[in-house]
């Protein structure tokens, strides 16, 4: 006999921990712009809580996957070290090179997670549907998220914006390419 599915859970407690760690994110901007830190101590904090959304990605996504399979276990892992090695870094590194390590870390982790999970779907591996989509685009995302902060801590002015414009283009480009790996896989 074969037991009927389980339901999926409700996603209420990652929901309500990233709803926290935008609002410490923005309130280390506003502590920032107010004068109540400095702007080194700024990009620390908001680079640790990138950290932890990492590490938490990692632990959260091949979880909620239909039926979690290796790319999606991988890319997880890989969030999870490269999190980990990238909070490391925030938190020990020397001041002139925090910034610097510590988001080269955690950007060359999202790179390797989307390339392992690319990899996978176009190995003709099965494709988990909906959720392996799911967490491309939202690796894809926190990829850029980490990128557009790193512009910003270390260019600033409009380079943020152009990076939205980059953005804007990968997420429809990833959108095309799932769709055509669905296609020849079905």
């Amino acid at each position: 006999m074969s037991e009927a599915p389980t339901p999926a859970r409700p996603a209420v407690f990652p929901v309500i921990a990233l709803i926290v760690l935008v609002a410490l994110v923005l309130a280390i901007a506003v502590a920032k712009k107010t004068g109540l830190i400095e702007a080194g101590a700024a990009a620390q904090y908001a680079g640790s809580l990138f950290s932890l959304l990492m590490i938490g990605a990692g632990n959260v996504l091949p979880k909620r996957a239909a039926s979690p399979q290796t790319a999606s276990r991988l890319a997880g892992w890989i969030l999870v070290l490269g999190g980990l090695a990238s909070l490391g870094l925030w938190l020990l590194a020397p001041q002139e090179i925090r910034i610097a390590l510590a988001s080269a870390t955690a950007l060359s982790a999202f790179a390797v997670a989307i390339l392992a999970a690319a990899l996978h779907l176009k190995s003709g591996s099965p494709v988990g549907g909906r959720a392996h989509t799911a967490i491309l685009q939202i690796l894809n995302g926190l990829m850029w998220a980490f990128a557009m902060f790193l512009a910003d801590v270390a260019i600033g002015g409009q380079s943020v914006l152009w990076l939205t414009a980059g953005f804007t283009v990968s997420m429809s480009l990833l959108e095309i390419c799932l769709k055509g790996a669905a296609k020849k896989s079905a």
